[in-house]
């Protein structure tokens, strides 16, 4: 089959497809990482790509920011997350784990797992531990349905683990 053909069949795929491509050959699956191939995706299909900052200011306090990358919708984080939170953990898929001060009680933390592409926000339980997180990470273990975990790790005298896991938490 012609290479332009190929390429015009992947742009106009949806995700799920893509994804089952990848994985017939390795040709197909390197070819879907290509440049112009991505930027044609990106112009069919109204997808937000691009990075996410966010940084402390003396004055203003937290600022967070999405800066889209070429043929990318954009995102308006600050309608999305509330204020303050601190964005703790990010997937290539576009999950954010953010923390933020408990809605009823302040010396608390609640965290939350949002999809800002469909505002779609979930509720983590409380880890139980007054340590503050040092690091944090999501995995994506599968997309259809959407299953992944969160690792956060805190530390006082000792290093505590905390796993969520969809299993047990309504998905997004």
């Amino acid at each position: 089959m012609d290479l332009n053909m190929v390429i015009e069949i992947l742009s106009r795929s949806s995700f799920k497809t893509v994804g089952k491509l990848r994985c017939t050959s390795k040709q197909i699956q390197q070819l879907t990482y290509e440049r112009r191939v991505v930027d044609q995706f990106r112009q069919r299909n109204a997808i937000a790509s691009g990075y996410i900052m966010q940084q402390r200011q003396p004055l203003s306090g937290l600022t967070t920011l999405f800066v889209p990358s070429t043929f990318s919708m954009s995102l308006e984080l600050n309608d999305i997350l509330p204020y303050p939170c601190t964005i703790v953990a990010t997937s290539e898929q576009g999950l954010i784990v953010f923390e933020s001060s408990h809605p009823t009680n302040y010396e608390l933390t609640s965290f939350h797992v949002c999809k800002p592409t469909t505002n779609q926000f979930q509720a983590l339980p409380d880890p139980g531990s007054d340590y503050s997180t040092c690091k944090a990470a999501i995995v994506i273990i599968g997309v259809d349905p959407l299953h992944y975990k969160i690792f956060r790790m805190s530390y006082i005298s000792t290093w505590l683990v905390t796993i969520f896991e969809t299993l047990s938490l309504n998905c997004l």
